[in-house]
């Protein structure tokens, strides 16, 4: 496949829409919305625990379909660069793409600091809902369930920041992106070995990939609009609605 794969394992909340939006004005770069890659390497993986597959467990040919999935997904994407957003990081995940990618799979992470998310999570919901204390604790823990994707962003943050690791990922805080997202963009590159490009930091489209964009009306927030007339270090009010309890029980995740 004459594509360069790699993943953003990222917390949400920390620039990503904003990221994707920038770095696909690249014709060369495609920065996908949440994939669904990692959901079809599990489904065609978890196939080898099933009656039927150990009554006849051919794991040669289930292999070559797993190592095509990449390749068959991205098959008619013309850009040369992917930016595939999962939480490729996780022990589950990293398994499965070690096992079907020819070089162990890199990542791009997007780091903030937990505070800084509920915050942001907060100020959303406030779009369509009055915050009461009671709502802002019920919402917050809900997104902080194991298994849920902090929890998932997290584990893959852990991964690849290990010493043995870490030279297979680069870091950018969301602050970082911000102040200077030219030079975020710059490290990534960097990183990946994309060629120069110059890109609009002033003007630029909501996210999209081709013409397919964000439908945020399935999902309960609008979670995927970002001002596109340049790029701003807002101060967020929302920080004094976080319960105290879930400051004491997460405020020392910082980056």
């Amino acid at each position: 496949m004459n594509k360069n794969i790699t993943f953003l394992a990222s917390l949400p909340r920390s620039g990503n829409t904003l990221l994707g939006a920038l770095l696909n004005q690249n014709p060369d770069v495609a920065v996908t919305a949440n994939s669904i890659t990692m959901e079809i390497f599990k489904e065609v993986y978890y196939l080898k625990d099933a009656e039927v597959f150990k009554n006849f467990p051919d794991h040669d040919s289930l292999d070559n379909v797993l190592r095509a999935i990449l390749p068959a997904y991205y098959k008619d994407w013309p850009q040369r660069y992917i930016i595939d957003r999962s939480p490729a990081g996780t022990p589950g995940n990293q398994m499965i793409l070690t096992a079907c990618m020819d070089e162990p799979p890199r990542a791009i992470l997007l780091v903030r600091n937990l505070t800084d998310i509920f915050a942001s999570f907060l100020k959303v919901i406030s779009q369509k809902e009055t915050l009461t204390p009671e709502k802002c604790d019920q919402y917050l823990s809900k997104i902080m369930i194991k298994d849920g994707m902090i929890a998932r962003a997290l584990q893959s943050i852990q991964y690849y920041m290990m010493p043995e690791n870490c030279d297979r990922c680069v870091v950018v805080k969301y602050d970082d992106l911000i102040a200077d997202p030219k030079q975020a963009i710059e490290n990534i590159h960097k990183f990946i070995g994309i060629p120069n490009f110059e890109y609009n930091y002033s003007n630029f489209d909501q996210f999209a990939v081709g013409k397919i964009e964000y439908n945020d009306t399935v999902l309960e927030y609008p979670l995927h609009t970002i001002r596109t007339d340049g790029i701003y270090c807002v101060e967020n009010e929302f920080k004094d609605q976080i319960p105290q309890r879930l400051i004491d029980k997460y405020g020392h995740i910082v980056f």
